[in-house]
């Protein structure tokens, strides 16, 4: 498994257990949901529906006028209201006294309290007596000291009074508005008495997110900083509420994930072989589920005495897989959109399910879609014919003739068919050698009259009509294992599905050489949104 993944066992409605891997992008944490829904309809003798029944009861139980507690609920059933009636009269006897002697006091403190606000309201130098005016006939001023001689309460977030001392102001409450020198000392004032956040050039979009604010103690840097000089004579000086949430915010929108891919890969394939692939989606800022599909990989087999044989009796089998990851994908944070990036075999199963997930997932792209074997030893409807009889002989089990335990990439990498980057090849090849679990072997006869039986169904029109998922299929000029030319008229016909061809390619574009696979990107990036 690549590191800093995530590992899950999911089951499918059919009974089997799939491996799943869920990577996230930097800053990001996929968390696995518990489905509270399903608790809503638990039977009553389930403990926590008991306790919230219980817990209601005593809500719905407890008015503001005492009323009795569950059990006295209880015995007052059996005694047909009594003592709910004995404990209300007693509780209103009780209260009376008290509310009478409460609003007797209310109204003695509200005649007190009057008469003792009336001598203190008429000026501000009663409320403040230790005030020193700079003109005895002027109030404007005295408003303007109070601001400068308290800067504790506007340190306390006492923001509603901001916008009534804007530096507009300033000059006018201090000296006469012709004396400039005045007015620049009563700006400097300002600044001294501003809390340490308004520092930040909000309105600077290199400073933003990028360097702290100027230091509190330093008012002539923070000033400049903050770009108070040059700032029109009466505007504000706090920063805009929504270029201040965008500042905070800043580093916090570089984590936000563009969506969360979905990768299907081939037949005998296995999440670790992916590992770069999937570091490279991570870099385009997208979260990666890599699911191995049933009979392969980490996943369950199919066939328990021979764990090598890859095995299906059904293609239905793997929509089914990809379903069960839609919906444990629900059931965590996993960022919307969904899109599917598929290959070979998993490009088929894309293809099959895409009538029943197209308004669960956005867009897809798959590499190298098995339609079609490249060239065929037999004609391929004697092929199709044999592999039918045998399999409802019983002899599906069987591994199809000309296949064995060796897995494919096992092969030396002169003449091989896969790819012509040495490199990729002998690192799969080590995977399998290192993790002999992973690996599989040859199709058996039944998996192979799945795969064709299936490939003749997506290519009628009828099929096709019902497609509506966007797809993006990438054919190797160069694949010898499926076939090319079976994709192109696929998406000749089908109106959602387009078709390119990578020349040079052989059948794993994604383990290609590097000029190749660059190729491969800048198609995913221009057709998945989101992508560099």
């Amino acid at each position: 498994m690549p590191a800093d993944g995530q590992v899950h066992a999911i089951s499918t409605n059919d009974g089997y257990d799939l491996r799943l891997g869920l990577w996230a992008v930097p800053g990001f944490k996929i968390e696995i949901m518990e489905p509270k829904t399903a608790q809503a309809g638990d039977p009553p003798a389930s403990t926590p529906s008991e306790e919230a029944h219980d817990d209601s009861g005593d809500n719905s139980d407890s008015p503001p006028e005492g009323a009795p507690d569950a059990k006295d609920a209880g015995e007052a059933d059996i005694s047909p209201g009594e003592n709910r009636t004995d404990s209300k009269a007693e509780s209103d006897s009780e209260q009376t006294p008290d509310s009478a002697a409460k609003v007797e006091d209310d109204g003695k403190a509200e005649k007190d309290g009057a008469a003792e606000e009336a001598p203190e309201t008429p000026t501000q130098d009663s409320v403040r007596p230790n005030k020193v005016k700079t003109a005895d006939d002027d109030p404007k001023p005295a408003l303007a000291d109070t601001r400068n001689t308290e800067p504790d309460s506007e340190d306390k977030g006492a923001d509603s009074s901001i916008p009534e001392t804007r530096p507009s102001e300033a000059p006018e409450s201090v000296s006469p508005s012709s004396d400039p020198i005045g007015a620049d000392a009563q700006e400097t004032d300002e600044a001294a008495t501003k809390p340490k956040t308004r520092s930040a050039a909000s309105s600077d979009p290199v400073m933003v997110g990028n360097e702290p604010p100027a230091p509190a103690d330093d008012e002539s840097d923070a000033k400049s900083a903050t770009g108070a000089e040059t700032a029109p004579e009466g505007a504000s000086s706090d920063p805009d509420p929504a270029e201040k949430a965008t500042a905070e915010a800043g580093d916090e929108r570089a984590t936000i994930p563009a969506g969360t891919i979905i990768l299907l890969k081939g037949r005998c394939e296995f999440i670790e072989k992916y590992f770069e692939v999937i570091g490279e989606l991570i870099d385009r800022g997208f979260c990666v589920a890599a699911l191995d599909w049933r009979g392969q990989g980490g996943s369950e087999r199919l066939i328990k005495g021979n764990p090598r044989k890859g095995h299906i009796d059904d293609m239905d089998s793997y929509v089914e897989d990809l379903v069960s990851l839609l919906d444990f994908l629900e059931t965590t944070n996993c960022p919307k959109p969904y899109f599917c990036l598929a290959h070979s075999t998993g490009g088929q199963v894309l293809i099959r399910a895409a009538p029943i997930i197209a308004d669960r997932v956005t867009r897809a792209v798959t590499t190298a879609p098995f339609l079609e074997f490249a060239r065929y030893r037999l004609s391929k409807p004697f092929i199709f014919g044999l592999a039918s009889t045998l399999t409802y002989a019983g002899l599906g089990e069987l591994y199809a003739p000309g296949t064995g335990r060796k897995p494919p990439c096992s092969e030396p990498f002169e003449g091989n068919v896969l790819s012509a980057d040495r490199r990729r090849y002998e690192r799969t090849a080590a995977l399998v050698n290192t993790h002999d679990e992973l690996a599989i072997g040859g199709p058996t006869i039944s998996w192979v009259y799945a795969a064709l039986k299936s490939a003749r169904e997506i290519g009628t029109l009828a099929f096709l009509s019902r497609i509506r998922l966007p797809i993006l299929m990438l054919t190797a000029s160069e694949d010898k294992v499926v076939s090319s030319k079976a994709a192109v008229e696929l998406a000749i016909v089908a109106r959602t599905i387009s078709q390119l061809s990578v020349p040079g390619a052989r059948h794993e574009i994604l383990m290609e050489r590097d000029e190749i696979r660059e190729q491969f990107w800048a198609a995913f990036d221009a057709f998945i949104p989101g992508g560099d």
